[in-house]
């Protein structure tokens, strides 16, 4: 399939970053983030009755102001969902 594109400044930017696809294409807000989580535990973390190791639910939450957070108490953040405690 072959496309024609107009405007030379087009042609090059697409050039551009089929040669080089590490070029930024459009605004910094609309890049991809990328995080890493290293969670680290100790063998007999939440185990049952039994012994046996137990599911644990983590939550990453992306804060753009952590006042609500900090208002919350314990109960109200592990009853309530997370989207309506910090609205």
């Amino acid at each position: 399939m072959c496309v024609i594109l107009t405007g030379c400044e087009t042609a090059k930017k697409i050039s551009e970053v089929i040669k080089n696809p590490d070029i930024q294409v459009g605004s910094l807000k609309e890049q991809p983030s990328e995080i890493t989580v290293t969670l680290l535990t100790e063998p007999d973390t939440n185990t049952n009755a039994e012994g046996e190791s137990a599911a644990v639910d983590v939550q990453l939450v992306y804060l753009t102001d952590d006042s609500k957070l900090l208002a919350a108490d314990y109960d109200q953040i592990a009853s309530t969902p997370l989207p309506d405690v910090l609205g």
